[in-house]
């Protein structure tokens, strides 16, 4: 637990908020980017303060990635429908449909399916979350 209470709240929460925010504000896409920029050193940082497990962390993601593991749908619409490389592998060769999965992010995991970008990587892990196997 953090020094202060709501610090606490805002690292452990602010995907739940930017997820309810329009996503066309073009100031708050901005933001969001620089925030979730893969590539620095704050945010792959934050990281590993959020979770024990930083292999999201240690791996060459882009922001569908983040977008998919973080299950932050709009915004995953958003770089899809702005030219987002669906195909994208990680470091470790998973493809933002696996990061979605993992998190359970079921909403974002069909967007992703319906883009055409399966992976059988990713299929076994939606084989495991008993609420995306109920629509495979």
């Amino acid at each position: 637990m953090l020094k202060y209470p709501l610090l606490d709240y805002a690292v452990k929460k602010w995907h739940y908020h930017a997820n309810h925010y329009h996503v066309e504000d073009n100031q708050f896409s901005k933001a969001l980017e620089q925030f979730c920029d893969p590539k620095s050193c704050h945010f792959k940082a934050y990281l590993k303060l959020l979770s024990s497990d930083d292999t999201l962390a240690k791996s060459k993601v882009t922001h569908l990635h983040v977008a998919a593991a973080f299950g932050l749908l709009p915004w995953a619409n958003h770089l899809i429908k702005n030219g987002a490389s669906l195909d994208a592998l990680d470091s470790s060769g998973n493809s933002p449909l696996f990061w979605a999965a993992r998190g359970g992010h079921t909403e974002v995991s069909k967007v992703l399916l319906g883009s055409n970008i399966v992976k059988s990587t990713a299929l076994l892990v939606l084989s495991n979350n008993e609420d995306i196997h109920t629509w495979i």
